[in-house]
């Protein structure tokens, strides 16, 4: 009986550790990749969740590429993400991100909170088009 309770125990802890880690790596200071593609006529789509680490404190986005070989300009905006309910109270919307440049994304959002960037292509893309970066939180 002892050593199965080591066995739970020890694994046990080993869960812990990984899902520890895996928190970490989505703290909002930490720039997390993205490569997604924006849907055509000019839809939305969203990058993976962060969790601000500070209140009121505006997101970071740095673009990669953005398909069509220089064709295209974004848009970005940083929202709060609620499981269940999904995106609501979304920051000011920054236009014209250009590939490979860096923006601020306004958010007055508390520390703890979800949220995801949103990009968007501006006007109307004919093409789905690859946005590529990375951003944090905050």
């Amino acid at each position: 009986m002892r050593i199965g309770k080591k066995v739970v125990a020890i694994g046990t802890l080993a869960i812990g550790i990984s899902l520890a880690g895996a928190a970490a790596a989505n703290a909002g200071t930490t720039l997390l990749g993205y490569n997604m593609i924006a849907p055509y006529w000019g839809g939305g789509v969203n990058t993976q969740l962060q969790t601000k680490s500070y209140t009121n404190v505006a997101g970071y986005v740095q673009t990669g590429y953005i398909g069509g070989g220089g064709l295209y300009n974004a848009n970005a905006k940083q929202c709060k993400y609620t499981f269940g309910t999904g995106i609501s109270g979304c920051g000011t919307l920054v236009s014209n991100v250009y590939s490979y440049g860096y923006v601020n994304l306004p958010q007055t959002a508390t520390a703890g909170t979800s949220c995801v960037a949103t990009f968007s292509i501006q006007g109307l893309n004919w093409v789905r088009v690859n946005i590529q970066g990375y951003w944090a939180s905050n």
